[in-house]
């Protein structure tokens, strides 16, 4: 009972020194994606740390495996360094014995990012979609680049060559009809504001352009004021619509079966049912992760003589690397259906469970 007290206590503030570590830097590279680039745009400051507070669950999910994992390169390195297990082992103690702890705070942590992934990060999700929406709409050019097509109107794209997102003031705009009659409408300037559910270009001294197979047709305006409707995306972002990233375990089963009972072509619905899985399967994934780089660090701590903070941390990049690449590679070949969902999401673990494995076992025989 002494040992695992006194293990615990190596392990605990390495743990929260790499989940410290992580999350800051993840978080700050969040802040540089998606918070700068509404910073400064007229965007609430309390919006902004909402931003930030709704992405922390998710980022959590990748760094308290990787904190775990830290923790027992860090204590079990120690450990060696100093041949404290050297002594245990010659006092009689089993390696296994020694292995208690790290395994059972494994579990515990499996428990904690399983509840993050199949609970809190859904939720949040959701909120930060739909404040991400609501953003959008309080402020409609917030997202609009100068000298990039804006995409993301229902029927339209917009260009523009300048733009003040405080005001909402456009110059050298250009709108580019999506559906019939495709007509294009030049302005000098103009201005975009919404209002009810409806986002409303008033533009000023421009041209509308209407071509068609036997005519051309060139109509020229002081003033012109267009108003596209946000009620489909409205609908699309509400609260009864969730992605598939903002579903629970149970809520993806719950689709799926929707999906299968569907009137939707046959492609269409393995397409579906494959994504559903891969997301179902990462959830699972992420939560089993601890357990595996809980072998595969005591496999690494045991094996090297020397093992302090820097080296922890450097030993730990490449595979937080290697993770997160099968992650995001596996679940665009799992989307497509190249794959099958649980092992585009399974295959890290799987490889680095063996490489773990392999290491720990060569070490409980020396």
């Amino acid at each position: 009972m002494i040992l695992h007290r006194y293990i615990l206590k190596e392990e605990l503030p390495p743990f929260v020194l790499g989940i410290g570590v992580l999350t800051l830097i993840l978080l700050m590279n969040q802040f540089f994606l998606m918070v700068w680039d509404i910073i400064g745009k007229g965007v609430k400051p309390i919006q902004i740390a909402r931003v930030l507070l709704y992405s922390l669950p998710f980022i959590f999910v990748f760094t308290i495996p990787m904190g775990i994992f830290i923790a027992h390169l860090m204590a079990f390195g120690r450990l060696n360094q100093d041949f404290e297990l050297l002594a245990l082992k010659g006092c009689g103690v089993h390696p296994m014995n020694i292995s208690i702890v790290p395994f059972i705070l494994s579990l515990i942590v499996t428990g904690g990012v399983f509840y993050l992934t199949n609970h809190v990060v859904p939720d949040a999700n959701f909120k930060l979609r739909k404040l991400l929406y609501t953003i959008a709409y309080e402020k409609p050019t917030y997202r609009i680049k100068p000298r990039v097509i804006f995409s993301e109107l229902p029927d339209y794209d917009l260009y523009v060559l300048e733009v003040e997102h405080k005001t909402g003031h456009l110059e050298g705009i250009t709108i580019f009809e999506k559906v019939p009659p495709y007509r294009t409408i030049v302005a000098r300037e103009g201005y975009l504001y919404s209002r009810d559910s409806i986002l409303v270009l008033h533009l000023i001294d421009g041209e509308i352009h209407t071509a068609s197979e036997n005519s051309y047709q060139k109509v020229a305006f002081p003033k012109y004021v267009l108003k596209v409707s946000l009620e489909a995306k409205t609908k699309y972002h509400g609260a009864r619509h969730r992605r598939d990233s903002e579903l629970s375990l149970s809520g993806i089963k719950q689709r799926i079966v929707e999906i299968k009972h569907g009137k939707e072509s046959i492609e269409y619905k393995r397409l579906r049912v494959s994504r559903l899985m891969v997301e179902y399967h990462k959830k699972l994934a992420l939560a089993f992760s601890p357990v595996v780089l809980t072998v595969l660090g005591l496999g690494i701590a045991l094996t090297l003589r020397k093992v302090g903070a820097g080296l922890s941390f450097g030993i730990a990049l490449p595979f937080f690397i290697f993770y997160y690449v099968c992650l995001v590679g596996g679940e665009t070949l799992g989307d497509r259906g190249i794959i099958a969902p649980w092992l585009s999401m399974w295959f890290a673990n799987i490889i680095l469970g063996v490489v773990g494995v392999c290491l720990f076992i060569r070490n409980l025989r020396r």
